[in-house]
C-alpha cells in the first residue's frame, strides 16, 4: 500500500512521529538497508554532571535524558513537562586536572568548584584526575574517590541501561611540559588511561564500548589527512571514527569505511534545524552506528526550553536502539525512515515542508 505523510520541519510535535503499524504491511526491499542495526543516542557528561551528578536535581536529569518518561521541571517558575529523551550511550570525560599540593610545583587544580588562577580555566574545564602523588602506578598514587559528581550521573545513566564510551579532554597537568606531554610521560599517559577504563569496567560494572585517547584529534591544526610526514600515518588502523556533524564540508569524513560514531550536536542554533539536516545527512550518506552530542542537552532546558531539545526528541525516542535505517530511495536526503523489525513500526522524518508517497 501506499501511505502519505506531511511533515512540516521535522514532525513538528511528538505525537506526529508515533509509529505506524500494519499486520499486512512489508518493506519494498528495493528501498534497501542503510544502517543494519542502530546502536543508539547519547550524550557527553563533563561538565554539566560535574554540577548535577550528586545533586538534588540528578534524579530528575537521569530520568529526563536516560528513560522515555515525562518528567517535570520547574523552569522559570513554571512546571513544564517533558518528554524523555531516552539516551543510551554516555561519553564519561576522564578528567586530568589534580587538587592543590597534589604534585609540588604544578599549580593547576580543581578545588571545590575554585579554578587556579595560574592556569586561566574555567571551574567547568577542571574534571578531576585520578593519579595522585607522583608518576608511578603504585595503588597508593591513585585516588578512585575523586570526580565524585560526575561518576555519580554516569552510575544513574548505567542504571538506566546506557553504556559507556571514554574520552580525554585534558591529560593529567603532572604529565605535562607547558601544555604538552614529554618524552618521559608519553608512554604513562596511556597507562593513566587505561587504568582508568580498566577501574571502569572492574569496579563500577560499567560497559565500556570505546575510548579515545584525543579529543578532537583530526581538527584543522592537526592538517588531516596530510599528517604523515610527522609520522601520524595510522589512522587506517583505527576500528572506529569519530565526526562532528557540523563538519559537512570536511570532505575527509567521506573516504571513511569503517564503524563511525556521529558527534553532532554542537550548533548554537536553538531551533535545532541545523542539526536536524546534519543528522538526516550523516545517516543517508556516512551511516555512522551511533550519534552522541556533545554540548550537553541541559543547556537547551537552563532557562527555558529550546525548539532543539524537542527536536533531538524526534530522534532519540523514535529511532531506537536495533532499528534499521533504511535507505530514502528517490526520496530527498533530508528525509529518513525507521524499520523496528520486533514490531513491524516504521518511523519517517523529514526536515521540509512537503509531501511525501512511500511504498510500504
Amino acid at each position: 500500500m501506499t501511505t502519505y505523510w506531511t511533515l512540516p520541519l521535522l514532525l513538528a510535535s511528538l505525537a506526529s512521529a508515533a509509529r505506524t503499524q500494519s499486520a499486512s504491511s512489508h518493506l519494498v526491499p528495493a528501498y534497501g538497508v542503510v544502517i543494519p542495526s542502530w546502536q543508539g543516542f547519547g550524550t557527553s557528561l563533563g561538565p554539566w554532571a560535574c554540577v548535577a551528578g550528586g545533586s538534588s536535581m540528578e534524579t530528575k536529569y537521569a530520568d529526563l535524558f536516560f528513560t522515555t518518561k515525562t518528567v517535570t521541571l520547574k523552569i522559570g517558575g513554571v512546571d513544564i513537562p517533558l518528554p524523555g529523551l531516552g539516551l543510551n550511550i554516555v561519553r564519561y570525560n576522564v578528567g586530568g586536572t589534580g587538587r592543590q599540593g597534589d604534585f609540588p610545583g604544578v599549580t593547576e587544580y580543581f578545588n571545590g568548584g575554585v579554578s587556579s588562577t595560574a592556569t586561566g580555566l574555567n571551574w567547568w574545564d577542571l574534571v578531576e584526575g585520578y593519579w595522585i602523588n607522583g608518576l608511578s602506578n603504585s595503588s597508593s598514587n591513585w585516588d578512585w574517590s575523586r570526580d565524585v559528581n560526575q561518576r555519580s550521573m554516569l552510575k544513574a545513566a548505567v542504571a538506566r541501561k546506557s553504556s559507556m564510551s571514554s574520552f580525554i579532554h585534558k591529560h593529567p597537568c603532572e604529565l605535562s611540559l607547558g601544555g604538552n606531554l614529554t618524552d618521559h610521560t608519553l608512554t604513562l599517559f596511556p597507562e593513566y588511561v587505561s587504568q582508568v577504563v580498566k577501574h571502569a569496567i572492574n569496579d563500577w560494572k560499567v560497559n565500556v564500548t570505546s575510548v579515545s585517547i584525543l579529543n578532537e584529534p583530526s581538527k584543522g591544526n592537526w592538517n588531516y589527512p596530510n599528517i604523515t610526514e610527522e609520522g601520524l600515518n595510522v589512522v587506517g588502523k583505527a576500528d572506529k571514527f569519530n565526526v562532528h556533524g557540523y563538519e559537512m564540508s570536511n570532505t575527509a569524513r567521506s573516504k571513511l569505511s569503517t564503524a563511525i560514531g556521529d558527534l553532532p550536536f554542537g550548533y548554537a542554533d536553538n531551533s535545532g534545524m541545523n542539526m536536524a539536516t546534519a543528522l538526516l545527512n550523516d545517516i543517508n550518506h556516512l551511516n555512522p552506528k551511533l550519534a552522541v552530542q556533545t554540548t550537553y542537552p541541559a543547556r537547551a532546558i537552563a532557562t527555558d526550553i529550546a525548539s532543539k531539545y524537542y527536536v533531538f526528541a524526534q530522534f532519540t525516542r523514535f529511532i531506537r536502539p536495533g532499528d534499521q535505517i533504511l535507505n530514502s530511495g528517490n526520496l530527498p536526503k533530508s528525509v529518513s525512515w525507521t524499520y523496528t523489525a520486533t514490531d513491524g513500526s516504521i518511523v519517517f522524518r523529514a526536515h521540509k515542508n512537503s509531501v511525501y508517497s512511500v511504498e510500504i
